[in-house]
């Protein structure tokens, strides 16, 4: 498996500085630009393609929160994340209403799909106002639920430094990717659930 920390010259760790990140690599995709071998032999060129990609998808990887604490789990445990084992009850709570706004959505996205004329249309959305409200208020307590999870992981990063406690980190670290990977899902299906209805 490559090792994406190393190949953009990065320590391997949970937590990494934005902008230091995407500074080394434009220094490094600039450099391994194919457009830069002129006078290369096609080899030479397929060489400088495959570093420039293999550069691109290590960027993709660390730039994200969840994928680079994946991709560090993955290099330390020779394995991909396990299954959650405990499910903290707050994103249980989130899951659970996130599931009925979802239902509620579909039978109301249903509704707005019969409806033919404009006046009755805008009673319609003056009707589901409450809804998107919900939905609303629901895309507010998972941006707030991420925000929480991005500083246990910075505070994580502090404890990797210490390499007693590196297997205890590991197996949090493990339990967030998958609470990142929710929340990811859910800004997603809750704002596609508010477009839905709106437009």
């Amino acid at each position: 498996m490559t090792d994406r920390f190393a190949l953009l010259g990065q320590p391997r760790r949970p937590w990494l500085d934005e902008e230091q990140l995407k500074k080394q690599f434009l220094a490094l995709s600039a450099e391994a630009h194919p457009d830069r071998r002129h006078s290369a032999t096609p080899e030479e060129k397929a060489a400088a393609t495959q570093c420039f990609t293999g550069l691109n998808a290590a960027y993709n990887c660390l730039k994200e929160p969840r994928e680079r604490v994946r991709h560090l789990v993955e290099l330390e445990l020779g394995r991909k994340p396990g299954d959650l084992k405990n499910v903290p009850t707050e994103l249980a709570d989130a899951f659970m209403k996130i599931a009925a706004t979802s239902r509620m959505t579909e039978k109301l996205v249903a509704e707005k799909a019969t409806i033919q004329s404009p006046l009755l249309l805008a009673g319609f959305l003056e009707k589901i106002q409450p809804h998107l409200d919900s939905i609303e208020q629901l895309q507010r307590t998972v941006t707030r639920l991420h925000a929480a999870a991005l500083e246990r992981l910075q505070s994580l990063d502090s404890a990797w430094q210490d390499a007693e406690n590196r297997n205890a980190v590991l197996q949090q670290l493990e339990e967030l990717a998958h609470i990142l990977g929710f929340h990811g899902r859910w800004q997603t299906q809750l704002q596609e659930a508010h477009l839905r209805l709106t437009l």
